[in-house]
């Protein structure tokens, strides 16, 4: 009779044992919005805000963590996870977001975003087109911003010095008007800032 559940503490001490020598990649999530996380190349998984995520590998592994949020710039990293270990990555949030409502009867077909005293607007930002009603997001750098429409009948419209915070987002409802001014009416900003276009999944 007692053959039986020794047997069973046997197992699950082989089974713990077995447990505590994998290697365990931990992502957390110190972000305020929810992040994209791909895995070698696998289907993504959101990890919510002040939330974890664990894998664990029973040999060594060299993992591709490819990365992104409302609130966070895209990013790859390798991490090297050994047996045994727990290899964390903490991801936090380094911008802010623009999100251009569509409140025209027109289709919007370019966007540019530029931070506020550069000369020039730069490269169109808009990866398609954006229909009447629609929005489109974008993850900025923290700072101030000009932002240009152009709608399908080639007419343009800008607006100037808007402010965008870390952790926030700031929205523009275009309904077809433009702000007095010109590009390089407002003081120069800080190098290095930066917008990409987020897809929400």
């Amino acid at each position: 009779m007692n053959k039986i559940p020794l047997l069973m503490v046997l197992v699950l001490a082989l089974l713990m044992g077995a447990c505590e020598e994998e290697g365990e990649l931990r992502i957390r999530n110190r972000s305020t919005t929810d992040v994209n996380v791909t895995l070698d190349y696998e289907s993504s998984r959101i990890i919510r805000p002040s939330e974890n995520y664990s894998r664990f590998y029973n040999s060594d592994q060299d993992v591709r963590v490819a990365y992104d949020g409302l609130y966070l710039f895209s990013g790859v990293q390798n991490r090297y996870v050994e047996m045994g270990t727990i290899n964390v990555l903490t991801l936090v949030s380094d911008g802010g977001a623009i999100l251009l409502v569509n409140g025209s009867n027109r289709t919007i077909t370019n966007v540019y975003l530029s931070p506020s005293g550069d000369v020039s607007w730069g490269d169109d930002d808009l990866s398609g087109d954006i229909a009447p009603g629609a929005s489109v997001s974008w993850t900025v750098t923290e700072g101030s911003w000009d932002i240009k429409v152009k709608n399908n009948l080639g007419q343009e419209y800008s607006v100037f010095n808007k402010q965008v915070l870390k952790d926030s987002t700031f929205t523009y409802i275009h309904e077809g008007r433009s702000e007095r001014g010109a590009k390089t009416d407002y003081p120069e900003q800080a190098p290095g800032m930066k917008a990409e276009q987020y897809f929400a999944q």
